[in-house]
């Protein structure tokens, strides 16, 4: 149903329709950002800190309820889909949160997971590099020194890389596929 499709043409129905637009995003929009990437951000930092007494139940029934909606459509051309909306804030947001502080960018990959698994928000990973070893890795090393590998590195399934688990320095180090085979390569 397009409900606003019977307004006159003209200036009266522009207006109304971005005073519309506006108050869908501020009402319902920002406000749905806010809880979700409060929750995702207690989520993570629960899990990352070991506290499970300190991880929230559940998600905001109120976001779920917006997140299933059908796209609005208020006329034939002028369409809203708040998960959409969502989806894209979110993205945006964590990417430039990571760009800013890299030593968090760990945090920002695991909240993009658990907003796919606990909101079924598919958000845009950012791709932002977190520092490359491929000059220094020698997978000569790895393997001798394997036992440093699996006690100092996490292995992301779904970025498929291991990362350096934090002990306190700013940068984060990462050893992807491409590195080893690099590595490979040269020898």
């Amino acid at each position: 149903a397009q409900p606003l499709q019977r307004l006159p043409m003209g200036r009266a129905r522009q207006e109304f329709l971005k005073e519309l637009r506006l108050a869908l995003e501020d009402g319902i929009i920002q406000p749905i950002c806010a809880k979700l990437e409060e929750d995702l951000r207690l989520l993570v930092h629960a899990t990352m800190q070991g506290t499970r007494q300190a991880l929230p139940l559940s998600p905001p029934e109120d976001a779920l309820a917006f997140l299933r909606l059908r796209p609005l459509r208020l006329t034939e051309s002028d369409v809203v889909d708040i998960k959409d909306q969502v989806e894209l804030r979110l993205s945006r947001h964590f990417y430039d949160l990571a760009a800013l502080a890299p030593q968090d960018a760990e945090a920002y990959v695991r909240m993009r997971e658990q907003a796919s698994h606990r909101y079924g928000l598919n958000l845009v990973d950012g791709g932002l590099p977190a520092g490359s070893l491929a000059q220094g890795l020698d997978v000569i090393d790895v393997m001798r020194n394997m036992h440093l590998l699996a006690t100092q590195y996490c292995y992301s399934l779904h970025q498929q890389f291991f990362t350096q688990a934090a002990h306190g320095d700013a940068k984060i180090r990462t050893i992807t596929v491409e590195h080893l085979t690099a590595s490979i390569r040269v020898h």
